[in-house]
Formats: structure tokens, C-alpha cells, sequence
């Protein structure tokens, strides 16, 4: 090739990129798909992508994981038992509001020191934890690593980054598997191998920190990514005051304000009580007043006004509080229900409920394979909605007598449910703007938790008010021990009667879902081969993002 051919081909690459740039400031317009298809990934960004994979999957057990061993603790240290609740706020909090200025900031001055500075400080909290002499000590390595968690989180955007467009539903498929894989293998490590005996939660927080290390490790030797495009394009004095200080300040406050009262009421403080009843009026009006001010104070906010260019926005944030709704209540009453129901065996338990979990899995999978084949995912949420709404339904008839039937319903459960976490964040990953993924997230990501609260509140709520109605044992005037398995399966059947209207209620709130996913709009457009953060050093030359 001539040497006027040479330069006229760089001329022609480095007017594609600024064809590229300039299409994607606005979400309504297509990229050119074949922009990037001569892009080629390498071991760099597949270490990297498991590498955001497996902290997205040890940042999410850190904040949930121990609660699962609260009674645990207690038991090791029951001289603080009082505060044994602040084990879990102490992560939720930081997990809440945290990532409301990792999100925006991270878009603007890059991931990589808080994907590698943030699981470092969890490392940190989790031997605080694991080898703490009282309760308090447990509560202040939470507190800890859940700051770390909470910077950690941008590892989901990041891994849809260095990703072409096309695969960025994949990229998120592939770190839900990771995130339900970790939890129910260190789970079922610690039941079924009762690793540290009495103190076995301790080795919990030690698998946090070695996968933490792990993690950060990974990211720190692959994932070196060139500068932001508010990098390339703003001076530092710009880039500082883009940074949408006051929409952080009012939907943080307003976000813990609105969690802590559902959180606490009905345990700390009672429902009727001053301080619940305060802060769940203050929490919801600041939460109004913060999409006052992003709608009508600032364009370019945490709710920047191009999110809204396509009505896939909304919709996708509503799937997400239904999804964080289905998830968080899924996970919280279904081994309860088989508690009550069918076994109190731990390791029982475990295996029933593993079900769902590892449907869930295979299903993350296989929904992010059918929606970049197809390069369409609005079929696919409404039939998989569709039949999680008769699937939840049917399951309203579990009764402690078909055991088989309700396994097979929670294997559906899960395979149909992933949809609902994917497709949320792979689509609003392909309508909003490619430099803003992390920000368009963590709305995402606050949503979900918002709705995850709400939805445990209310099922517990439900549960509550039909169990304090006289149940069978309170039939019984006594109670001889040679009946003890009758008052056993009374009380199996009461309990049935109980769940029966929690999945009524879960019903109700998918039959909503699929009806929102009649308004989706497929967007093939959008899957393109275009990488946003380009790993591979030859190809960031070849596309002039080398300075």
C-alpha cells in the first residue's frame, strides 16, 4: 500500500471516530454498526470482564451475605444484641448512598481506583469483621466494607463498557451468573461443610476478603482504560463543575431518610411512633423535590434530560423496582415458607431453595444470549412476565402436602424472574448515552433497592396481619405430647394459608410488570459493534484515543 493510501485510510479511521462521538451525545441516534467490527478483544478485556464479574458477585454477598448469620453473631456475643440490626443497616447505608457521587464522578474522572481502592477497603472491613471480639466491632466492619462495596458497585457499567454495544446485556448476564454462583456456593460451603464450627461465620468474612483481593488484583493487572470521553473533551475546571452536587445531596438524604424508617418500623420503632412516622413524610417529599430540581433545574443532572429521549427509560427503572420487589421478597420468604412448610433442617432448606437460585442463574445466561441473538428483548420481557405472573400465581396453592409441585414452580421462578434483573440494565445500558452508564446505573441501582424495601415491607406486612388472625393451634385447648406432630402440621397448614396471600400480593405486582412491557420499544439500532472504553492498547491507536 502507497503512502497516500496509508494516510488517506487514518484519515478516513479518524473521521469515523469523530462520526462516532458526535452521534452518540444523543441516545436517539444510531451508530454506525460497522464502526468498530474489525475490533478485537484479547485476554486483557476477558480477564477484565471476570474480573468486574467477581467483585459485582462478592460486593453483593458482602452486603447481604451476613445477614443471613445475624442470630449467629448474637449467639457469639449476646451482650450486644440491641445493636445486632446495625450489622445489616450499617452496609445498606453505605450501599444506598455512597455510589450517588461514585456513579457521576466515575463517568467523568474514570472506574479504576474506585474498582481497585474499593474492594481494598473491603478487604480491610472484612477482617475488622472476622476477627472482631464483640458485636460492635462486626458492626463497624460492615460499616467499612460496605464503603468499599458501595465504590465497588460501578464494576456493573464498567463491565458493559469494554464490551461492544451488542454484548452489553451479555456482559451484565454473565455477572449475574457470577453474583448467584458465589452466594450459593458459599452458602452451601458453610451448611453442608460447617466451616469454623460455632464461629463459622467468621470464615464468611474471610471468603469476602480473599475474593475482594482477588478481584482487585484482576482489575488492577487488565483493565487500564483510556481517558473518559468528559476527560478528552472538558477542561478540569468543566469537568468539577458538570458534577451535579446538589441532585447528589437531596436524593442521598432523601433515599436514606425514605429506607431507614421501613427498615426500622415494626422492630426498633413501632409503626405509630414519631420517628418513623417523621421521617417517612420528610424522606418521599425530598425525594419529589430532587426530580423537581433535575427536571427543571438542571439539564444534565444525575437525571440527565437525554435519559428521557426514549420512553424505554422509565419503563426499564419501573421493571427494576418490580425486579428489586421480586428478588428481595423471593429471597427473604421463600425459605421461610419452606421452614414453615416442609423442613427446618438447614441443609434441606438450602437444597430447596437452591432451586431458584440456580435457575436464576442458567436464565441470566440464556436471556442474555436470546436477547443479543435476536438483537431484541421486548417479546422476550413480556412472555417471560407474562408467565412469571401465572407461575406466582399457582404457587399461591403450596400446601405442606405437594412439596414436588412447589419445587417445580420455584425452578420456572427462577429461569422466567431473570429477565426482570438483565434486560432492565442491558436496556437502559443501549438508550441512554455511552459515557453515562455508571450514573443511568446507579438511578437503577437506587430504584431497585427503593422497590426491594418497599416490596419486603409489604409482604411482611401482608404475612403479618394474616397470621395474627386465631390460627389452627389456638383450636388445640391442650396440647399432650403424644400430638405434638399434629399441632406441627396444624400449624404447617396455617402458615400455607399466610404465604398464600404474600404470593397473591407478588402476583398483583408482575401482573403490573407485564402490563409495562407492553409500552417497550426494541431498540437493534443500538446493538452496534461501538466500545466505549477500548482495553486493547493496538486497537485504542489504531482509533486515535492515545493522546
Amino acid at each position: 500500500m502507497s503512502d497516500l493510501d496509508k494516510e488517506t485510510s487514518s484519515t478516513v479511521e479518524k473521521v469515523e471516530v469523530q462520526l462516532s462521538d458526535s452521534n452518540d451525545a444523543r441516545p436517539g441516534v444510531s451508530l454506525p454498526d460497522d464502526e468498530f467490527a474489525t475490533y478485537q478483544m484479547s485476554w486483557r478485556t476477558g480477564i477484565a470482564v471476570l474480573s468486574l464479574s467477581l467483585l459485582f458477585g462478592v460486593t453483593t454477598y458482602a452486603i447481604t451475605g451476613p445477614n443471613f448469620a445475624i442470630s449467629n453473631m448474637v449467639e457469639t456475643f449476646p451482650a450486644g444484641a440491641k445493636n445486632a440490626v446495625w450489622i445489616a443497616d450499617a452496609g445498606l447505608i453505605a450501599a444506598v448512598s455512597i455510589p450517588n457521587i461514585v456513579g457521576p464522578t466515575s463517568d467523568r474522572y474514570g472506574k479504576k481506583w474506585f474498582l481497585v481502592v474499593g474492594p481494598t477497603i473491603s478487604v480491610i472491613g472484612a477482617i475488622v469483621a472476622a476477627t472482631s471480639k464483640n458485636l460492635n466491632t462486626i458492626i463497624v466492619g460492615q460499616a467499612v466494607g460496605g464503603m468499599g462495596s458501595a465504590m465497588s458497585i460501578v464494576a456493573v457499567p464498567a463491565g458493559m463498557e469494554v464490551v461492544p454495544a451488542k454484548y452489553r446485556p451479555m456482559s451484565f448476564a454473565v455477572m449475574g451468573s457470577f453474583n448467584g454462583l458465589l452466594g450459593a456456593v458459599s452458602v452451601a460451603a458453610c451448611i453442608e461443610h460447617n466451616i469454623g464450627g460455632t464461629n463459622g461465620w467468621r470464615w464468611g468474612f474471610y471468603i469476602q476478603a480473599i475474593l475482594f483481593g482477588i478481584a482487585a488484583i484482576g482489575i488492577l493487572v487488565s483493565y487500564n482504560p483510556p481517558p473518559t470521553r468528559f476527560q478528552r473533551e472538558q477542561a478540569p475546571k468543566e469537568l468539577f463543575k458538570s458534577l451535579d452536587f446538589i441532585g447528589i445531596g437531596i436524593l442521598t438524604i432523601g433515599v436514606v431518610i425514605t429506607l431507614l424508617p421501613l427498615i426500622w418500623a415494626g422492630s426498633i420503632y413501632p409503626w405509630k411512633s414519631s420517628q418513623v412516622i417523621a421521617m417517612l413524610v420528610v424522606g418521599p417529599v425530598l425525594l419529589i423535590v430532587f426530580g423537581l430540581y433535575e427536571w427543571k433545574g438542571r439539564v444534565d443532572g444525575i437525571l440527565h434530560h437525554d435519559f428521557f429521549e426514549s420512553r424505554n427509560f422509565p419503563i426499564l427503572l419501573s421493571l427494576g423496582a418490580v425486579d428489586g420487589m421480586l428478588l428481595y421478597g423471593l429471597s427473604e420468604f421463600v425459605p421461610n415458607e419452606i421452614r414453615s412448610l416442609y423442613t427446618t433442617e438447614p441443609l434441606h432448606v438450602a437444597r430447596i431453595f437452591g432451586w431458584w437460585g440456580g435457575m436464576l442463574c442458567i436464565g441470566y445466561l440464556t436471556i442474555g444470549i436470546l436477547v443479543t441473538k435476536l438483537r431484541r428483548f421486548h417479546v422476550a420481557l413480556m412472555v417471560t412476565n407474562a408467565l412469571t405472573t401465572l407461575i406466582a400465581g399457582l404457587l399461591s396453592r403450596a400446601t405442606p402436602h405437594n412439596q414436588s409441585f412447589f419445587q417445580g414452580m420455584l425452578v420456572c421462578l427462577g429461569l422466567l424472574t431473570a429477565a426482570n434483573t438483565v434486560v432492565p440494565v442491558g436496556g437502559i445500558a443501549l438508550v441512554v448515552p455511552s459515557y453515562l452508564l455508571a450514573t443511568s446505573n446507579l438511578i437503577l441501582s437506587t430504584v431497585r433497592i427503593l422497590g426491594g424495601i418497599l416490596g419486603l415491607t409489604i409482604f411482611q406486612t401482608v404475612y403479618n396481619n394474616k397470621a395474627a388472625a386465631p390460627t389452627a393451634l389456638a383450636q388445640i385447648p391442650e396440647i399432650p405430647p403424644e400430638i405434638v406432630q399434629q399441632i406441627l402440621a396444624l400449624n404447617a397448614e396455617a402458615s400455607s394459608e399466610c404465604y398464600r396471600y404474600v404470593w397473591y400480593c407478588i402476583t398483583a405486582v408482575s401482573g403490573a410488570c407485564f402490563v409495562s412491557t407492553l409500552f417497550l420499544q426494541d431498540v437493534p439500532e443500538r446493538m452496534t459493534n461501538q466500545v466505549e472504553t477500548v482495553l486493547e492498547t493496538r486497537e485504542l491507536r489504531s482509533k486515535g484515543q492515545v493522546v
